[in-house]
């Protein structure tokens, strides 16, 4: 085992020490309480949304189609849109130049955007320089891009760090390991939607996770696509679900921390798929097994380097490295 690797290990180590998880299997009264607070959630939001979405397709001809990057929202009776890129943290303000008072328009847009933006930067240490600022005119519209710079996650971040808080203690996961996977997930992006399908902060698929959270909490109520929308509701169903992970699948494992390192691959490629890895088979038992006779730092290297799936290396990785700085984070908010 090479210096990197031990160095590294250790690291990581340090990330996860101090992560606690409850045991128990079976929901508290505020666990269904809160899953409960949003059962009735109306489709009703969603209708609006569509909606919306067919009227301003009419008017704006270039669409962002990837849900998974681009936020898109609109003002001024949909003929100003704002775009937030969450993979190159800018936003894209943009008023067809075809409208009565187009100029004061897109002005008054930028100027609303600015100062969201001027906000958020006062609540995150070291984002005290000014964003950038480039305008031009492009085709039907009037365009103006603010970089708003690396920190710009991290205020997105504080938007839902109250909430990520109050399910980790409802659920007994980390918050700062919820931070790291909505991170990695989403960008904190609450209108993610991948082509899997899964959706929302937490990337959540109707089949998996919800089936799962519905499953042992909510007597198999089919929990909807529109309710995975609402940022409350998606952490709450992800929490829920890194708890059955965690408690209910990979229980047997004795340790805290290899317990939540396949946890995190697990998430993300299944616990099907990491039991079949480390055992040749589909039995949690057999992995629970393996699992105890090996070093977390064995687990890693596994997880990290030799697991059939590219995404899941990567993944497994920014998740820890991301959870160790989201502790810190929290430190500080």
């Amino acid at each position: 085992m090479t210096y990197r690797f031990v160095r590294l290990s250790f690291v990581i180590l340090l990330g996860l020490i101090t992560l606690q998880v409850n045991s128990s299997e079976s929901a508290s009264a505020n666990q269904l309480k809160a899953l409960a607070y949003f059962e009735n959630v109306s489709d009703r939001h969603r209708k609006q949304f569509e909606t919306r979405e067919k009227e301003a397709q009419k008017l704006w001809q270039k669409q962002h189609t990837d849900r998974l990057r681009y936020s898109v929202s609109y003002a001024n009776n949909l003929s100003s849109r704002i775009t937030e890129d969450f993979h190159s943290d800018t936003i894209r303000i943009e008023t067809l130049a075809n409208q009565p008072n187009a100029n004061e328009q897109h002005k008054r847009a930028v100027e609303q955007q600015l100062e969201k933006v001027t906000t958020a930067n006062s609540t995150v240490k070291g984002s005290e320089n000014p964003p950038k600022v480039t305008s031009k005119t492009a085709g039907q519209s009037i365009e103006t891009v603010i970089e708003v710079g690396s920190h710009y996650t991290d205020q997105r971040a504080l938007t839902y760090v109250e909430q990520i808080k109050a399910s980790s203690k409802t659920w007994k996961v980390p918050a700062s390991l919820v931070l790291a996977i909505i991170y990695q997930e989403s960008r904190f992006n609450p209108k993610a939607q991948s082509k899997a399908p899964a959706y929302g902060l937490m990337q959540i698929m109707e089949k998996s996770a919800a089936a799962d959270v519905s499953n042992s909490y909510l007597k198999k109520q089919k929990i909807t696509v529109s309710t995975l929308f609402n940022p409350g509701y998606n952490i709450e169903i992800g929490a829920a679900y890194l708890s059955i992970l965690t408690n209910k699948y990979l229980k047997n494992i004795e340790s805290v921390h290899s317990r939540l390192l396949l946890s995190i691959a697990a998430y993300n490629a299944g616990v099907g798929s990491v039991a079949k890895h480390f055992t040749g088979t589909t039995s949690l038992n057999q992995l629970s097994k393996v699992a105890n006779n090996m070093e977390f730092v064995d687990i890693y290297k596994s997880l990290t380097t030799t697991f059939p799936f590219k995404e899941t290396r990567d993944y497994v990785r920014v998740v820890v490295d991301k959870e160790h700085y989201y502790q810190q984070f929290l430190k500080q908010h």
